[in-house]
C-alpha cells in the first residue's frame, strides 16, 4: 500500500513524459495500444507486489521490503513506457 501512494506523484509524471514524446500526429491522442500498455505495466507491477509479499524478510529491515518493491515497480513501469514510446514512435 506504501509502495503505490509513493508511485503516484512518480507515475503522473512519467506518464506525462509518455504523453509528451508522443510523434507529433499522433500527440495528445491515446490510442488503444497506450490504454493496453497502462494497463498491462499496472498489472505487472501489481503481480510484482504479490510475489514479494510471499518473500520471507525476517533478518532484513522494516524498510527493505519498501525499498525493493519501490525499485521494481519504478524498472516496470518506466521500462514499459520507454519500450511502449519506441515502438509508437517507430511505428
Amino acid at each position: 500500500m506504501m509502495t503505490a501512494f509513493m508511485m503516484l506523484p512518480l507515475l503522473g509524471v512519467l506518464l506525462w513524459l509518455y504523453w509528451f514524446f508522443l510523434p507529433a500526429r499522433a500527440a495528445g491522442r491515446w490510442q488503444l495500444f497506450d490504454v493496453l500498455l497502462i494497463t498491462g505495466l499496472g498489472s505487472l507491477a501489481v503481480a510484482f507486489q504479490w510475489i514479494l509479499r510471499k518473500v520471507n524478510w525476517n533478518n532484513d529491515g522494516a524498510l527493505w521490503f519498501e525499498i525493493v518493491s519501490m525499485t521494481g515497480t519504478y524498472a516496470i513501469i518506466a521500462g514499459g513506457l520507454a519500450a511502449g514510446l519506441i515502438w509508437r514512435r517507430k511505428r
